[in-house]
């Protein structure tokens, strides 16, 4: 801890505590973020904290509860102003009303727990939330916010940024649920939260995270959302598709019961990474209708259905993965499904157009009555260790009768039911190929010369989808490589490629790591002020008997040192060059599948001389002060200090 920072703690009425046996002053939740300078942990001790409360003398009914402020909070990388829980026992509860508004989205006008203004390096860690309508945590020109191990319930949204000056958000191992009664789910109707009025339920038209006009920079990693609306809905101007809405990272999380979608970017969207992510019973998956932009990667996902929404007349209750329209604006740069697995009663495509789609290496088997005889009408919670509680208990599941699970030969769902999608292929830069699937092929496929390399085969099944084991009981397919262009298919400075023994579908032989482009940043051609980023690890890879430590913007060129490390302690000093966003680390045989970590020089800079920086990181990476980086061709000659085990 910095010498200079201070531990201030919080309580719900400021009253003298016992910590560790000794007897604190403590201050209330306002006072203590108001007070907090660079380097400050507030300290939140056991309670249920309420946000202030206005009060009309002449009318105590009239009550208005006011938030807490932290304008001009700016803290550093290496002294963020952090607001830390203790888990459950320190929860935070707003004014719990779910009303709809005259403006449909949060304003720095209406209630949010926290409000951010020109603040940057925060961190909101370890508690829990309820009651916070319509947000818990709104924010404009703020920059360089972490939100991480909250666990929150109800809600419109957890977390909403508004404007340009909003970059650099990252949320990561946070659980929600939205709707703890599970009525969302299956009592009401998808049209009565989309309708604006009195009536409905419209203020369940949200999601953990909204924004906007925002530049970007969300990194949305290891949540898990259950009973929700929405995922992730990140709105803005299409006229300013130059600098809205850029370098958005959702990797790694969990989705259960999303009524509509787990991924809706609107208008405008580009360089997005949609990876490694488990989707389990929602309806359009990846929104994608009306939005221009590109550079949109959904890779190494996997999801599954074990129930429907709705009540048996509802609206809405079908689905699909991806969401396009007939018409309006649609991405002028690349758009890849590859390396995925599903489970579907669905349509992939079930409507509108898109361009520069190219669907690969994917398997994606569909429900038929064979399938049914394994179904369990109780279906287990399917992300137990991470729920944000016990798994709601769900109404009686859907029928499976009214799943649509049809024989190979007989209609039903299809990778592409859209009647226009296909009207015209090579124009709008379509293709698919590579892919494994269980039902025939869409009749325009042949004339185009897609699927090549595919295969079909009606016997083929998962081990277990309802349950979510999508191990595939009979043989797999080899993959077709995929290429993406440096500059042309994606903003990376090389062409990335898939591995030669990769196969269709996330699991790959022997536990490999699924394939996937390492994100890299996309600098925007008209960036608002202040928005760029420093290079930051992103992955780790194995290449050629190399280790490959990706950043997302070019090195400096030259040659580091790094320490890697394994699971027993042990480590290892090496070197090797940086090309570009790479650096290659030569490894001895043994070592490569030993690495668990990685530190590397506090002195490795960009090409613009920034330091590398470790926000939002990829967590096996360090940074060390006792390696050295050398630019140029210059030899090293530092030794690592560090201590190593045996």
């Amino acid at each position: 801890m910095d010498p200079q920072s201070r531990l201030l703690y919080a309580t719900p009425q400021g009253d003298r505590r016992f910590v560790d046996g000794q007897a604190v002053e403590t201050l209330t939740l306002a006072a203590a973020a108001a007070a907090a300078r660079p380097g400050d942990t507030v300290q939140l001790l056991p309670g249920g904290y309420f946000p202030p409360t206005i009060i009309d003398a002449e009318n105590p009914a009239r009550s208005e509860p006011i938030s807490v402020e932290l304008r001009g909070v700016a803290g550093r990388e290496d002294a963020p102003v952090t607001i830390r829980g203790l888990g459950p026992t320190t929860a935070l509860f707003g004014e719990g009303k779910a009303e709809i508004a005259d403006t449909r989205l949060p304003t720095a006008d209406q209630f949010a727990f926290f409000k951010l203004f020109d603040c940057q390096w925060i961190v909101f860690e370890d508690f829990d939330v309820a009651g916070c309508w319509p947000t818990f945590c709104y924010m404009e020109n703020s920059s360089y916010v972490t939100m991480r191990g909250v666990r929150a319930f109800d809600g419109r949204y957890v977390v909403f940024a508004r404007g340009e000056g909003c970059h650099h958000i990252l949320l990561e191992d946070n659980r929600w649920r939205q709707d703890p009664t599970g009525a969302l789910w299956r009592d009401i109707s998808w049209e009565a939260v989309k309708r604006e009025d009195l009536t409905g339920y419209f203020y369940y038209n949200g999601g953990f995270f909204g924004s906007v006009n925002i530049s970007g920079s969300l990194i949305f990693r290891n949540n898990t959302l259950c009973t929700a609306f929405n995922g992730l809905r990140l709105k803005a101007d299409a006229a300013r598709g130059d600098r809205l809405n850029y370098n958005v990272e959702i990797t790694g999380n969990r989705f259960h019961r999303l009524r509509d979608n787990p991924v809706e970017p609107e208008r405008t969207a580009t360089n997005w990474y949609v990876t490694q992510n488990r989707i389990v019973n929602a309806h359009a998956w990846f929104s994608l209708d009306g939005v221009a932009g590109g550079f949109w990667y959904f890779c190494g996902n996997t999801g599954y259905f074990n129930d429907k929404p709705g009540q048996p007349e509802g609206d809405n209750t079908g689905g699909a993965v991806f969401k396009f329209d007939d018409g309006g604006r649609m991405p002028d740069r690349c758009v890849l499904s590859a390396f995925n697995t599903f489970f579907l009663r669905a349509n992939v495509i079930k409507e509108g157009r898109s361009r520069h789609f190219h669907h690969a290496d994917n398997v994606v088997l569909f429900c038929t009555p064979a399938d049914l005889r394994r179904y369990d009408p109780e279906p287990p919670c399917p992300f137990p260790a991470t729920c944000p509680d016990r798994c709601a208990p769900s109404p009686q599941t859907a029928d499976p009768e009214t799943f649509g699970c049809a024989a190979p030969d007989q209609p039903g769902p299809s990778l592409v039911a859209a009647p226009h999608f296909l009207d015209d292929p090579v124009a709008d830069a379509i293709s698919f190929d590579g892919d494994l699937t269980n039902r025939p092929w869409p009749a325009a496929f042949a004339p185009a010369g897609f699927e090549a390399q595919g295969r079909v085969d009606p016997e083929l099944h998962f081990k277990n989808p309802f349950a979510g084991d999508l191990r595939l009981a009979g043989p797999g397919l080899p993959a077709v490589p995929v290429v993406l262009r440096a500059g042309l298919d994606w903003a990376g400075d090389y062409d990335w490629m898939s591995p030669v023994r990769a196969v269709a579908g996330a699991a790959q032989p022997g536990g490999a790591p699924t394939p996937c482009p390492p994100f890299v940043f996309c600098p925007p051609p008209n960036p608002a002020p202040g928005y760029d980023e420093a290079p930051r690890p992103v992955a780790l890879s194995r290449d050629a008997g190399r280790l490959v430590v990706h950043f997302s913007r070019p090195l400096l060129p030259g040659r580091a040192e790094a320490i890697v490390s394994d699971r027993r302690g042990e480590t290892l000093t090496v070197a090797g060059p940086t090309e570009g966003t790479r650096l290659f680390l030569d490894l001895p045989g043994p070592w490569l599948r030993r690495v668990a970590g990685v530190a590397v020089p506090a002195d490795l800079a960009g090409t613009d001389g920034r330091p590398v920086t470790l926000f939002a990181c990829d967590r096996r990476v360090k940074i060390s002060c006792k390696i050295h980086f050398t630019t140029g061709q210059e030899g090293l000659s530092v030794e690592s200090t560090e201590p190593r085990k045996r």
